[in-house]
């Protein structure tokens, strides 16, 4: 027996749910004194320009890395 064949399925950008999922899982559940994670920004429908509004609207701290990724505490 062997592998099986690998599924190709198109890739599905993420969404706000999978964002929040995501932030609230390496942050707010986070132990460290000074959590923060990656946010890679061709993985998303959103704009970065959404992205920045929102996470600053509800409290984050966001560094644009310049390098297609965010940095979120």
């Amino acid at each position: 027996m062997g592998l099986t064949p690998r599924h190709q399925k198109p890739f599905q950008k993420k969404d706000w749910a999978y964002l929040d999922t995501y932030i609230k899982a390496n942050i707010d559940n986070s132990s460290l004194p000074h959590p923060s994670v990656a946010v890679e920004l061709d993985q998303f429908e959103m704009s970065k320009e959404e992205i920045i509004q929102e996470l600053k609207r509800n409290g984050y701290q966001v560094t644009d890395e310049h390098t297609g990724f965010l940095r979120v505490s």
